[in-house]
This record gives structure tokens, C-alpha cells and sequence, in this order.
């Protein structure tokens, strides 16, 4: 009976303790899955803030890098002007006129003092310049070679080209050469002033613009007759008024 007893107490305290030992293991299990929630939040939060500050620090770059861009866009805008102010003034003093054949022996002054007679001007101008083939070692008779002539004056040169420009008909039997063909006469351009002059020459055979021009080195386009001239900086915006 004793022992009986005995055995029951020992089965009722063993079901205490584990249940006991049950119920302590899910508190932990609780605290700690509560911890590892608590953590898990306080990582994604930082996560967030950190994703938001790495957005905001990109787009801070990026409007940096783009005002970056357009600051050196302009610098470089600004150094190309001055490159072309320089080249055109090397050249101010300058005329190229294209259009006459080569010959040996042939007496360039004499052609420009024909071009003076046709054009109203002094003959006498012509001991005020110098005159020469471009690359003439290259040339055989008959080709077109290009023929500078230098003034010693920039206002004899800027009259002598604004006469052209107003009459704008020369021809070769004006230099008592028996043809009818053009003689040009035009300004003594920069590279890339001559790139930007055949680009716009190529538009305007393609219908797209009405006239190009030079003055003082720099390229001019009217779009339609009568339209105000633009001064053309760049290829690119060449291809925007087209």
C-alpha cells in the first residue's frame, strides 16, 4: 500500500517537472523568436534608411556629374570660339580666289588686275597684295588650283570682298581667258570653319537651306529668302535646323 503510494507521487512530481521543463522551453522559445523578430525589424529598418540614403546620394551624383557635364560642355564651347577667333585672325588679312586654271608661267597679277577692272576697284590695289598658288608644286595645266592673295590691309581686303559679294559675277573671259566659267572669290577659312562651310553647303543642295555665307571667318545660313541670317557654331546645330 505504502509503496503503491510511494510510486504515485513519484509519476504525479515527474509529470509536474516536465510539464514544468515544457512550459519553460516554450517561454524561451518565445523570448528568443521575439529577440530574432525584434532584430529582423531593426535590420530592415537600418536596410531601409540605408537603400534610401544610397537612392538620394545617386541622384545627388547624378544631377553633379550632369551640371559637370554642361559646365565642361560650355568651357570646351568657349575654347573652341577662341580657337576660331585666333584662326580667323591669322586669316583676316586673306582672300582665297578659285576658279582660274593653272598655268607655268602664268602672271597672277595680271588676273587680279583684271578681277579689279571688272569689279570698279583700283588697279593699283594689286601692289598692295601678295598673290600665290596653294600647294602649286602639286599642279598641272589646265588644273583649278586654289590662288591666295594676302592684303596689306584689312579694309582693302574687307572692300575688295564686299564688292565681290555685291556684284558677284566673275568670270574667266574677265580675265581674257575665252570662257565663261565662275571665278569665286571667298574668305580664307579655318578648318573647321571650311567643315562647317561644306556641311551647310550640302544642306543647301539638298534643299534645306537657302543660302550660306561667310563673314569675317564665321559660317551664316538663311533657312528661307528673307529669313534673318544664323550664325552656325557646330555640325550639330547644323543638323537641328535641318
Amino acid at each position: 500500500m505504502i509503496e503503491s503510494l510511494q510510486k504515485t507521487c513519484l509519476c504525479s512530481t515527474t509529470w509536474y517537472v516536465s510539464r514544468a521543463h515544457k512550459t519553460l522551453i516554450d517561454d524561451m522559445r518565445t523570448e528568443i523568436n521575439t529577440k530574432i523578430d525584434t532584430v529582423k525589424n531593426t535590420l530592415e529598418s537600418k536596410l531601409d534608411a540605408v537603400t534610401t540614403d544610397i537612392q538620394a546620394l545617386r541622384t545627388e551624383c547624378a544631377v553633379k556629374f550632369k551640371d559637370h557635364d554642361a559646365a565642361l560642355d560650355a568651357l570646351n564651347g568657349r575654347i573652341d570660339d577662341v580657337a576660331a577667333s585666333v584662326g580667323n585672325l591669322a586669316n583676316r588679312d586673306e582672300l582665297i580666289i578659285s576658279g582660274i586654271p593653272f598655268l607655268q608661267g602664268e602672271d597672277l597679277l595680271k588676273h587680279f588686275k583684271a578681277i579689279c577692272k571688272q569689279l570698279g576697284l583700283d588697279e593699283r590695289l594689286s601692289s598692295m597684295v601678295d598673290i600665290k598658288r596653294l600647294k602649286a608644286g602639286t599642279l598641272s595645266d589646265g588644273d583649278n588650283g586654289l590662288v591666295l592673295v594676302q592684303f596689306a590691309l584689312k579694309n582693302q581686303r574687307d572692300n575688295f570682298y564686299s564688292t565681290y559679294l555685291r556684284k558677284h559675277n566673275l568670270q574667266l573671259s574677265h580675265l581674257g581667258i575665252d570662257s565663261a566659267h565662275r571665278v569665286y572669290v571667298n574668305e580664307n577659312l579655318t578648318r573647321s570653319a571650311q567643315k562647317l562651310k561644306a556641311a551647310a553647303i550640302r544642306l543647301k543642295k539638298a534643299g534645306k537651306l537657302f543660302t550660306v555665307y561667310t563673314k569675317l571667318g564665321v559660317v551664316y545660313v538663311r533657312r528661307v529668302a528673307g529669313a534673318d541670317p544664323i550664325v552656325i557654331v557646330s555640325e550639330e546645330q547644323l543638323n537641328q535646323l535641318s
